[in-house]
């Protein structure tokens, strides 16, 4: 955990990760992703930036792909000190206790960079965020984005009739609208759902961004990969324990903060852009995998009705828990469409039918 590297600390006092903390501090960072994961690239870009900005006077002991805490452990892990600092998906392993983070649904924007933008300028504008996280014993610094929905399967699924019956791997709001649209969720774990579609245990995969699809193998293993026009999914989330974070000088908070600000644009736009563009390269080197689209006319039909039947059952849940989640809401459609008015991105499946055609 943390460690004062010109203090001798006894072990008792390790593992109570006292609150005060002075120059020359290591952080202990945890997540459950790979390293060589993209979402994890920014993570280690907002490590480098603090330690370089300090001084050297803060500094990050990392540990990757659950080496420390588990996807569902990381953010109650680091609320009781079992880490200091650390990154996952609290809107999918902890959903329970994330309401107001489970505003990223399925049928919102198909702009991860514009959505990154939005949603960290809402939860740093409603306090309603901050204090969902603080009740973890926990402070979010900024969030992440997913990069686009893509559904990955043994057999073609080109509109939503095809999707009845499906068994299909699928967690959280994604699952909510699959099964909306006629399919059989099933929750399992990603490693676990590779081999399951390999063996023909599942007919597709979902809940899989474009890229990690090429980067985690499953092409190899599926024969089409499909657009439902889902778009972004889910937000993760970088949070701090709270007791760590007001230990710490003023003078690294407010750089812990800059960075976090900058974190969108500085990092995550020319990341996603890499890699949806490398993800896209992947698939037209392939002959193995046929790229599948829903018509723009499907596409807008299912976020009209199951993508409307989301967003209202969000708002249910979270005024059940006391928001006002109307207007919660609204404000991020608003920063949203403010976003992505200044955005020219294209997504994976844009860029692939645009270079197919060229």
């Amino acid at each position: 955990m943390r460690k004062l590297i010109a203090t001798v600390a006894t072990s008792a006092t390790i593992a109570s990760l006292s609150t005060a903390v002075t120059a020359e501090t290591t952080l202990t960072f945890t997540t459950y992703l790979p390293q060589a994961y993209s979402l994890v690239t920014c993570e280690d870009w907002y490590l480098d930036e603090v330690t370089k900005r300090s001084g050297g006077e803060v500094v990050f002991e990392r540990f990757y792909a659950s080496t420390l805490l588990n996807a569902s452990d990381t953010f109650p892990g680091i609320g009781r000190g079992g880490a200091d600092i650390g990154m996952s998906f609290p809107s999918a392993y902890n959903r329970a206790e994330y309401p107001l983070s489970n505003i990223v649904m399925p049928y919102t924007s198909t702009n991860p960079v514009a959505a990154t933008q939005a949603y960290n300028e809402l939860i740093h504008e409603r306090e309603e965020f901050a204090q969902e996280y603080e009740k973890g014993n926990t402070k979010i610094l900024y969030s992440t984005i997913t990069i686009g929905h893509s559904l990955w399967s043994r057999d073609p699924i080109r509109t939503m009739e095809d999707l009845s019956g499906k068994r299909i791997r699928a967690l959280l709001a994604v699952g909510d609208a699959l099964d909306k649209m006629g399919a059989t969720v099933v929750a399992m774990p990603f490693p676990d759902a590779i081999e399951a579609l390999n063996r023909g245990a599942i007919d597709a995969f979902g809940n899989v961004p474009f890229d990690l699809g090429f980067a985690a193998g499953i092409d190899k293993v599926a024969n089409y990969v499909t657009d439902l026009g889902i778009g972004v999914y889910s937000a993760t989330a970088t949070g701090i324990n709270l007791d760590v974070w007001n230990g710490l000088s003023p003078e690294t908070q407010e750089i812990m903060l800059e960075v976090a600000e900058e974190l969108p644009t500085a990092c995550w736009k020319d990341v996603v852009n890499d890699e949806v563009q490398k993800a896209v390269e992947s698939a037209l080197e392939t002959d193995e995998l046929e790229i599948v689209t829903f018509s723009l006319d499907e596409a807008k039909e299912l976020s009209d009705t199951i993508g409307s039947e989301l967003r209202k059952e969000w708002i249910d849940w979270v005024t059940s828990e006391g928001y006002d989640g109307k207007a919660i809401l609204a404000r991020f459609e608003e920063l949203m469409n403010k976003y992505e008015d200044q955005s020219n991105f294209k997504n994976s499946f844009q860029r692939y039918s645009d270079a197919k055609n060229d």
